[in-house]
């Protein structure tokens, strides 16, 4: 059974009496949202549910740790926000990327779906120019209508406690992406030369021990990620004057 759904589109109705569907056009479409997945347990939606195929999207992500020299991609399908919850369809690695700090190396993932409803996922990094993709027929580890009922109804049901969950790991992937770029403008060569040590081995402790805490990943609630994101870049912005005018800008623990 072929598990792309099937839509009506341009149905024009007419006749005298009875209605009669004239010029019908059947479309395939995308029974399930297509993603990948994202740090913290989630997925990020590339081709969403009931998109008309054929079909070619792409994104563009980041690495997520430094000097990163290989990246694993999980192809799902499903309707809710945690990997757990969806269907993994395939899987393959990027090997050979561009070594650089975290979220500097940039791979373009591009998920084409053709006429005969096979997936083609492939990445490729920005600067080696290293490429790698997966082909998945539409009848391989696919599941069934009843199955995509399901998914489907359930993620209906649960969409308050998802959102919940993934504004939770948006924080937190937000509040380490502020740590590192914290953690890169302290060991900048200008801002050493302009700003008292004192005040960078301060900034850099805070730094190091809110990476050091996310590490152990005990979930918070968003407001303990938010409050220790604005901690950071008001230090940050105080680096920033700092360097730019100087003793002036002085915490007054410093002064």
């Amino acid at each position: 059974m072929k598990q792309w759904h099937m839509v009506l589109l341009a149905a024009k109705l007419s006749g005298q009496g009875t209605e009669v569907i004239k010029n019908l056009v059947l479309v395939d479409v995308t029974p399930l949202s297509l993603g990948i997945n994202l740090v913290g347990d989630i997925t990020y939606v590339v081709v969403p549910r009931n998109t008309p195929i054929p079909v070619e999207k792409e994104h563009v992500f980041r690495t997520s740790v430094d000097f990163q020299k290989e990246v694993k991609f999980k192809i799902y399908e499903g309707e809710r926000v945690q990997r757990k919850d969806k269907n993994l369809l395939g899987q393959f690695v990027l090997h050979g990327i561009h070594p650089a700090p975290k979220g500097e190396t940039k791979i373009t993932v591009t998920f084409k779906i053709d006429s005969n409803g096979i997936l083609h996922v492939s990445a490729e990094e920005s600067i080696s120019g290293e490429k790698n993709q997966i082909t998945l027929i539409n009848r391989e580890g696919r599941l069934s209508k009843e199955e995509i009922d399901r998914m489907v109804n359930e993620a209906q049901r649960c969409r308050m406690e998802d959102e919940q969950f993934k504004e939770k790991i948006l924080a937190k992937n937000s509040l380490e992406d502020c740590a590192y770029r914290v953690r890169k403008l302290v060991k900048d060569d200008e801002v050493i030369s302009k700003v008292p040590s004192g005040y960078l081995k301060y900034l850099s402790e805070a730094v190091n021990k809110t990476i050091n805490w996310l590490r152990h990943d005990v979930p918070m609630d968003v407001d303990v990620y938010n409050s220790k994101k604005d901690e950071l870049k008001e230090m940050s912005s105080t680096l920033s004057e700092m360097s730019q005018y100087g003793a002036a800008k002085r915490p007054k623990f410093l002064q």
